[in-house]
C-alpha cells in the first residue's frame, strides 16, 4: 500500500543539497516517488509501507547530513519560527562580513577609484587585509563548516564550492604575505580582497534568499488561520469548550455570530448568514439554514448556529486546500527537473 508523507527539511542551501537528498532517497528500495523543494523546504516522498517506512525516510535524510519532520500545523509553525531566527542570524552574518570586508576593498581598490589612500606601506596594507579578512572569514565560518562537510560526505554542495575559492584565495595570500615579510620582492597580486568579497556578497544572497524562503511560506500560513484553534462542543447539554484536534465526526457545534466556523458540517439548529469569500470567493454572504452544508474556516455572520461536524482534521474542504496548494508549491516543472541534473 502507497503512502505519501510530507517532511520539513531544515538545512539545504542550495539546489545541490535538494538533487543529493533526491537521490539518496530514491536509492531506498520502496521509494516510489521523492521531490524536494528548496524554496518551501519541504520534501513529499511517496512510499510502499510494505518496504519501508516515514522513519526510514527521515533516517536517509539525517544521514545525509539534514533533518527532517513530519509536516503538522505544528511543525509548520515551529519551523516558521525557526526560519525568522534563521534570517536574523544571516542579517547579522552579512552585516558583519560587509563591516570587516569594506575596508578591504577600499585598500585595495580605493586608489583605483579615486579615492584617498592611507599614508601605509604596501606590507602595513597586506597586515591589515590579512586581519580584516580573517575577521570575514570568521563571520561567515558556517560556509566554510557546511562546505567542508559536503566535501567529506563526497556530497560537495554550493559551499564546497565557496570554501575551496575562499580558502585558496586566503591561503594564497598569506603565503605571499610572509614572502613579502621576509624581505623577498615578488610580482603577484594579493587575493585578500576576492576572500573577503566573494564571502560578503554571498552572505548578502543566503539573507536575501532567507527573506525570499520565508515568504513563500506565507499563504499556506494564511490558510491554516483560516481555522480557530478552539470552539464549543455540546455534549449532554452542555457546550464544552474543545480544541479543534479533538472535534470528532458527529459532534454537535455552537458556532456564534462573528466567529469562524471550525469544521465541516451540516446546520441541525438556526439560520444564519455565512460569509464564504475566503474559501469559494463569494462576496455576498450565503443563508445557512437546516440541512444546508457548511465550511470550515467560513464565517458565521448573524445568528447562532448548530451543525454536526460530517468532516474534521485533514478530511475538511480547508485542509484540503492547504495541501493542494502545498503540493503546487512543492512540484517541479519538468524543466526546473532537466535544470536539477543539469
Amino acid at each position: 500500500m502507497e503512502q505519501r508523507i510530507a517532511l520539513k527539511i531544515s538545512g539545504m542551501h542550495c539546489q545541490s543539497c535538494v538533487v543529493n537528498i533526491e537521490s539518496e532517497l530514491k536509492k531506498e528500495k520502496g521509494v516510489v516517488e521523492a521531490t524536494v523543494n528548496l524554496a518551501t523546504e519541504e520534501a513529499r516522498v511517496t512510499i510502499d509501507q510494505s518496504q519501508t517506512s516515514t522513519e526510514k525516510i527521515k533516517e536517509i535524510i539525517k544521514k545525509a547530513g539534514y533533518s527532517a519532520q513530519e509536516e503538522t500545523t505544528a511543525t509548520h509553525d515551529q519551523h516558521q519560527m525557526a526560519k525568522e531566527q534563521e534570517i536574523k542570524k544571516l542579517k547579522k552574518r552579512f552585516i558583519l562580513t560587509l563591516v570587516f570586508g569594506f575596508p578591504v576593498l577600499y585598500l585595495t581598490m580605493g586608489q583605483m577609484a579615486g579615492l584617498p589612500s592611507f599614508n601605509i606601506t604596501e606590507l602595513q596594507s597586506i597586515v591589515i587585509q590579512f586581519f580584516l579578512t580573517a575577521l570575514v572569514i570568521f563571520s561567515a565560518f558556517n560556509i566554510w563548516v557546511s562546505g567542508v562537510r559536503g566535501i567529506l560526505r563526497l556530497k560537495p554542495n554550493m559551499d564546497s564550492l565557496i570554501f575551496l575559492g575562499t580558502f585558496t584565495a586566503f591561503v594564497y595570500s598569506v603565503v605571499l604575505g610572509v614572502v613579502l615579510l621576509l624581505g623577498k620582492q615578488i610580482n603577484s597580486p594579493i587575493y585578500f580582497e576576492s576572500a573577503a568579497l566573494v564571502l560578503v556578497f554571498i552572505s548578502l544572497g543566503k539573507y536575501l534568499e532567507g527573506i525570499t524562503k520565508g515568504k513563500t511560506s506565507q499563504a499556506v500560513k494564511k490558510l491554516i488561520g483560516l481555522t480557530p484553534k478552539e470552539t464549543l462542543v455540546i455534549k449532554n447539554g452542555q457546550e464544552i469548550k474543545t480544541l479543534i484536534s479533538q472535534v470528532q465526526i458527529n459532534d454537535i457545534i455552537l458556532v456564534k455570530p462573528g466567529e469562524k466556523i471550525p469544521v465541516d458540517g451540516v446546520v441541525v439548529e438556526g439560520s444564519s448568514f455565512v460569509d464564504e469569500a475566503m474559501i469559494t470567493g463569494e462576496p455576498i454572504p450565503k443563508s445557512k439554514t437546516i440541512g444546508d452544508e457548511i465550511i470550515g474556516g467560513t464565517i458565521n455572520k448573524n445568528s447562532v448556529l448548530k451543525f454536526k461536524a460530517t468532516r474534521v482534521g485533514d478530511k475538511t474542504m480547508l485542509s484540503q486546500i492547504i495541501k493542494m496548494v502545498e503540493s503546487a508549491m512543492g512540484s517541479k516543472a519538468p524543466i526546473q527537473a532537466l535544470a536539477d541534473k543539469v
